[in-house]
C-alpha cells in the first residue's frame, strides 16, 4: 500500500485507521481492510498497489 499512497498522496488525504473502534464503525470482520469515503471496499485480502489505485480512481 505504501507505493499506492506515495503515488496518490498529492491528490488525496490518506489516513491509516487502526483500532477496534474503526472495525466496529465500518463493520470490519477481517483485516486488512480498505475504506474509501467512509465505504468499506475490501476486507480480508492484501490488495496490490494497482488494485488500491483502481479502487480510488473508480470511487472518485
Amino acid at each position: 500500500m505504501n507505493k499506492a499512497i506515495k503515488n496518490l498522496k498529492d491528490k488525496y488525504d490518506i489516513t491509516l485507521l487502526e483500532g477496534q473502534s474503526y472495525e466496529q464503525e465500518y463493520g470490519i470482520t477481517n483485516t486488512p481492510s480498505l475504506v474509501i469515503n467512509d465505504k468499506l471496499i475490501s476486507q480480508g485480502k492484501v490488495l496490490t498497489d494497482r488494485e488500491i489505485i483502481n479502487y480510488i480512481k473508480v470511487i472518485n
